[in-house]
């Protein structure tokens, strides 16, 4: 058996699209937003999934009586870092190759602009060492910069940490925004002068996502009878539902925390595979769908702020759209390509280059 989530994956690929056809204003003749006014709440979706996915490798780490600390949350956050790595450094050079052939801008200009964005080639931007964010790499910065603090926070104090402590983390913090801002929007926005909200959003939904794992086990446990399936599968496509309604027709607001929980909802019981959908999903198509998602929102913001130039000044706002989804997805497949073959580069290079071990 896969031991991907396909109903998890597929919804990849959805909230990947609503951050995309969000960031589709920026090809806007005005630069307004039409539709999928709150798309990029797709982003708390991710956050609460990386959650959850966190304290599965936790709990393994616990069941394995790893007691070195350090040593396996370096190795957590490392193989994260890794998994991710190759295709931002790419998406990165992408970026500034089309800007490149797009604005026509000096050598030296673009030179300024590797230097400036060097942070983002290290994903290190969401600590305040940067000038601008690239791609929409901030998400992963603030993911990594999070998880580099919950993990060994969690690892320590496992039986409080692994219910109490994350659930009071993700209220709390939640709690705060919701106090101190209009909506979940601008992520480099600074809170109180001290830290970027995004990395504030980002603790508070990644500790909701590991709490989201402690109620899937408890979900999974229980011997639904049908109509209890169709309950608990009527209540998961509520909550998506509507979330998605959501981030189509209302602009940001403080109702966007609201969203988080219903997503949060929506995703433990996907994960604990107690609604009628669940196996439906578990097809190559789906697992697919959640592997392409990555690159096409690593490649999305590229298209939408460098690719306008080809639409012309008398397109359509609807042409517009229809274009930029379009080579959203052709530089998502250009990505992805540059990305395997990488891959294999790798594998030539490390043969030819590194000692094997005896």
């Amino acid at each position: 058996m896969n031991k991907r989530n396909g109903e998890i994956e597929f919804l990849r690929i959805i909230f990947c699209m609503t951050v995309l056809i969000f960031h589709g204003k920026e090809v806007m003749a005005d630069g307004k937003i039409r539709i999928m006014f709150s798309g990029r709440l797709g982003v708390e979706f991710f956050f609460i999934v990386s959650g959850y996915l966190m304290a599965v490798s936790l709990e393994k780490a616990i069941r394995n009586n790893r007691e070195d600390i350090v040593a396996v949350s370096e190795s957590f956050i490392f193989k994260k870092f890794k998994s991710v790595y190759p295709a931002v450094v790419i998406a990165f050079f992408e970026h500034l190759i089309i800007s490149f052939l797009v604005e026509g801008t000096s050598f030296l200009s673009n030179l300024k602009k590797l230097l400036q964005g060097t942070s983002n080639l290290f994903l290190i931007q969401m600590t305040g060492v940067q000038f601008y964010t690239i791609n929409g790499t901030w998400y992963i910065s603030s993911m990594l910069l999070c998880m580099a603090i919950l993990f060994p926070l969690m690892m320590k104090y496992y039986y409080f940490m692994r219910r109490l402590g994350v659930g009071l983390i993700a209220l709390i913090f939640l709690g705060f925004l919701m106090q101190n801002t209009k909506s979940l929007g601008s992520p480099t926005d600074f809170i109180g002068d001290v830290v970027y909200k995004g990395n504030i959003r980002a603790m508070a939904e990644i500790s909701l996502g590991a709490l989201v794992y402690e109620g899937t086990k408890f979900l999974s446990r229980m011997q639904l009878k049908f109509f209890g399936k169709m309950c608990i599968t009527f209540l998961e496509v509520f909550s998506y539902g509507v979330s998605l309604i959501y981030m189509v027709a209302h602009k940001g607001s403080k109702y966007d925390y609201y969203i988080v929980f219903l997503l949060a909802v929506g995703i433990l019981i996907s994960f604990s595979r107690t609604d009628l959908f669940n196996s439906f999903f578990d097809k190559p198509f789906f697992y697919f769908c959640g592997k392409a998602s990555f690159y096409l929102y690593l490649a999305h913001l590229s298209v939408a702020r460098d690719y306008t130039f080809l639409l012309g000044s008398q397109a359509t706002n609807k042409e517009r759209m229809i274009v930029y989804i379009l080579l959203a997805i052709l530089s998502s497949v250009v990505l992805w390509a540059l990305c395997i073959a990488w891959k294999h580069l790798w594998k030539v290079m490390s043969f030819c280059l590194l000692k094997r071990e005896e």
